[in-house]
């Protein structure tokens, strides 16, 4: 009963963890493409960071302390918005990949 319960739970985080990394993702791309076109300098501070190219440990180091700190003094609102969303979809994706992993390892090891 209790690999039933876990197996369906299991089932339902697949698609979820997905969809908020996925989500996620697209969040830095618009708060990236944003900051190089509207506040360069700022950008420019947190290493030129891009989706793809340029995305290093201590760029993406800096570009999470930056969400944490609900942009580090930037006046754009719109952009405020975005990065709010974006920390709270990092924050959600992690707990749930997490709680997923989790539960993956429970089922397969300890079951």
């Amino acid at each position: 009963m209790l690999e039933m319960i876990l197996a369906t739970l299991i089932c339902m985080l697949i698609p979820f963890v997905t969809l908020t990394i996925l989500l996620y993702l697209l969040m830095i791309w618009k708060v990236e493409r944003r900051l190089e076109e509207q506040h360069f300098e700022c950008w420019r501070d947190l290493g030129s960071p891009h989706f793809i190219k340029n995305n290093t440990i201590s760029n993406n180091g800096s570009f999470l302390k930056f969400l944490k700190n609900d942009g580090n003094g930037i006046d754009d609102e719109h952009l405020l918005k975005i990065i709010r969303r974006c920390w709270t979809l990092y924050k959600v994706s992690m707990v749930s990949f997490i709680a997923l992993n989790f539960l993956i390892v429970y089922v397969f090891v300890w079951l």
